[in-house]
């Protein structure tokens, strides 16, 4: 009866990162059309209330729609880069 060595790695996820992602199934309640999400994405540097006064939606709809599109990310991503 022969014994082999099996590399430690093989008893590992194929993914060994230390905070894997985590996918969020993000559904919106308010249908938005697409000359609404471009002016989200093209005046995303507006406060939330200026938003929510010219695209007649509430706060937490656009909250929510710039987190769904990625508006949220980009910018802390950007802000990262500025203090560079």
């Amino acid at each position: 009866m022969g014994f082999f060595v099996v590399p430690a790695y093989l008893f590992y996820n194929v993914d060994m990162s230390k905070y894997p992602l985590k996918s969020k199934l993000l559904i919106s309640s308010v249908i938005w059309s697409t000359e609404q999400d471009c002016y989200l994405i093209e005046n995303s540097h507006l406060t939330v209330d200026v938003l929510a006064l010219q695209l007649n939606f509430t706060v937490d709809d656009i909250q929510e729609r710039k987190e769904i599109l990625g508006l949220n990310r980009r910018n802390r991503q950007l802000n990262r880069l500025k203090w560079r």
